[in-house]
C-alpha cells in the first residue's frame, strides 16, 4: 500500500514536471507574420539594367511567415518586383534603344533560418541565411522566337537585422541581404554581351511584423 502511494506521488510529480516543461516550450514558441518592402541593387547585372530599365536599382515588395522558438527562427518569404523598359541593341560598346517596350518580372520565394539574440534588450539583433528560387521573365509584345525569356533558378542569401517592438504584437526590422542568383541571364541578349550572368546583389528595407 505505502508502496502504491509512493509511485502515485512519483507519478503525479513527474507528470507536473513534463506538463510544466511542456507550457515553458509552448511559452518561447512564436508565430509571426510580416510585409516586407526592400531596395535592391542588382550589382551582378548593373550594366544590363541600366540599359533595358534605365537604373540599376529598384524597390522589391513582397511578405511571408515563420515561427520562432528560443534563439532561433525560421521562415518563408516571397518578393516580386516589376518593371518595363525597352529592348536594346550594342555596337561599338554604345546602346541604342529600339522603342520596343519589353517587361521584366522577378519571383522569388525562399526559405530562411537564423539565430535572435533577445535578452530583454530594446532591440533583437539577428542573422541567417537561407535558399530559395527565383524566377525571371522578359516578355515583349513585339518578340520573336526564343527572345522572351522564362528561367528559374536556385538563389542563396545571407541576411541581417535589427528588431524593435512598438505596440503589443507589432514590430518593425531594419535589414541588410545579400542574394546571389546566377545562371539565369548570360546566356543570351544584352547580358550575355555585357558578360553579366549574377542577378542577385545587396538589398537594405523593412519589415512589418506581426508576432505572438
Amino acid at each position: 500500500m505505502k508502496l502504491a502511494k509512493r509511485v502515485l506521488v512519483a507519478t503525479g510529480l513527474m507528470g507536473c514536471v513534463i506538463a510544466g516543461s511542456t507550457a515553458d516550450a509552448e511559452a518561447q514558441v512564436g508565430i509571426r507574420g510580416f510585409a516586407a518592402a526592400d531596395y535592391h541593387v542588382f550589382t551582378g547585372a548593373e550594366d544590363s539594367f541600366k540599359a533595358v530599365l534605365g537604373s540599376s536599382s529598384a524597390p522589391v515588395f513582397g511578405g511571408g511567415g515563420g515561427v520562432t522558438w528560443k534563439w532561433l527562427f525560421v521562415q518563408v518569404e516571397g518578393s516580386r518586383f516589376r518593371d518595363t523598359g525597352q529592348r536594346v541593341f550594342r555596337s561599338n560598346n554604345e546602346i541604342f534603344r529600339l522603342g520596343i517596350p519589353v517587361t521584366v518580372t522577378m519571383t522569388a520565394w525562399e526559405f530562411e533560418a537564423g539565430v535572435r539574440v533577445d535578452r530583454g534588450w530594446p532591440v533583437v539583433p539577428y542573422v541567417g541565411g537561407g535558399v530559395g528560387s527565383l524566377r525571371y521573365k522578359e516578355t515583349s509584345q513585339f518578340a520573336e522566337s526564343g527572345e522572351n525569356v522564362n528561367r528559374s533558378k536556385p538563389e542563396y542569401i545571407v541576411l541581417g537585422g535589427v528588431e524593435v517592438p512598438v505596440w503589443r504584437w507589432i514590430r518593425i526590422a531594419g535589414q541588410v541581404k545579400y542574394i546571389r542568383a546566377t545562371g539565369i541571364i548570360g546566356k543570351d541578349g544584352i547580358s550575355q554581351q555585357f558578360g553579366e550572368k549574377d542577378l542577385g546583389g545587396p538589398s537594405a528595407g523593412l519589415r512589418i511584423i506581426v508576432a505572438r
